[in-house]
């Protein structure tokens, strides 16, 4: 059975695909960005697709355009939700 679309499989598309690069709270490893800080390319669903559909060109971000659309978003939301949660942290 495939991967589902739900909110959670953007968890586990994370899990998946950015786990090298980003821990599971989103702090760097291995060369990847501190998604707990402030998102250097915009912290809105369609931002945070296009960084995850081309990647980030001079840096280790891959693209991901060989996931599906709704993949592609399922896994921004899911970026996205670990940055808001960092960033309440904070206040």
């Amino acid at each position: 059975m495939g991967i589902t679309l739900s909110a959670e499989n953007g968890r586990a598309l994370y899990e998946n695909y950015c786990i090298g690069c980003h821990w599971k709270d989103g702090s760097p490893a291995h060369g990847g960005a501190d998604l707990r800080q402030p998102l250097k390319h915009g912290s809105d669903l369609k931002s945070v697709m296009e960084v995850i559909t081309f990647g980030v060109p001079g840096t280790e971000m891959p693209s991901f355009s060989d996931l599906s659309e709704k993949q592609r978003r399922a896994l921004a939301r899911h970026v996205i939700d670990l940055n808001q949660k960092a960033q309440s942290k904070k206040k």
